[in-house]
């Protein structure tokens, strides 16, 4: 796709290179090289003419065994014309928005999702994918979260980290509730929460997200004023540190 490689493609180049396979990364746009060439020493890749359906050939060498997508993109279907190599949806989440279930990855030699429910989410929506097409893989990205099932303490602080996401493409796939964030960030901050706010990118190509990311900011600076909580946002929570 045109944007997005950072997290969408750089969430799974750790564990690409982990096994130690030799591997290439396709992008069908030039600008999005330098980015790529950040996350990964692989080699990155471009067709000759991104207009032309017919170049990728010239990458798809004969060494080449399988292809993985991140992303729900049209153009996949150029690659998937190339009937030796396994092609295998990865994703670049795992949740019960559409692209989750989408009909198109029905077109993947496998599938791969994080658990069982992500199996039953395509038959719950009608979709159509073999038993053998899937794979349950887990969810490398959480390797590194420590879970805890007893409560915390009463009165013991309570840090939250608010990471909505955005509004989609297009109308129906619009999950984003940025819209109550003022109002989700002002109960944390009612019972005493220290509040790690962290949207979604592609939120601020949308001025009504944009706006609702500023008022949230300001809530978050004036209480950090008034109590001291340390409350994060802006780089320090969305580029100066991981998800994690």
């Amino acid at each position: 796709a045109r944007s997005g490689a950072r997290y969408q493609l750089g969430m799974w180049l750790p564990y690409l290179e982990r096994l130690n396979r030799r591997f290439i990364v396709i992008t069908r746009y030039p600008h999005t090289v330098a980015e790529i060439s950040d996350l990964t020493s692989a080699p990155v890749l471009v067709p000759k003419l991104k207009s032309s359906n017919g170049r990728l050939w010239h990458l798809v060498v004969d060494s080449l065994k399988a292809a993985f997508y991140v992303q729900n993109h049209q153009a996949n279907v150029d690659m998937l014309r190339f009937p030796r190599l396994t092609h295998i949806w990865l994703n670049h989440g795992d949740s019960d928005k559409a692209a989750n279930y989408s009909a198109r990855h029905a077109a993947f030699d496998k599938v791969f999702v994080s658990g069982q429910q992500g199996v039953e989410r395509y038959a719950e929506h009608g979709v159509r994918i073999r038993p053998d097409q899937f794979a349950i893989v887990g969810r490398p990205q959480i390797e590194r979260i420590e879970t805890h099932d007893e409560p915390l303490p009463l009165g013991a602080p309570r840090t939250v980290l608010y990471a909505p996401t955005w509004q989609g493409g297009k109308p129906n796939t619009n999950y984003s509730p940025l819209f109550l964030g003022s109002k989700i960030v002002d109960a944390l901050l009612a019972r005493g929460a220290t509040v790690i706010f962290r949207p979604h990118p592609f939120s601020y190509d949308f001025a009504d997200d944009a706006a609702a990311i500023a008022r949230t900011k300001s809530m978050l600076e004036a209480d950090r004023r008034k109590t001291g909580r340390a409350h994060l946002w802006g780089a320090a929570a969305e580029k100066d540190r991981s998800i994690l």
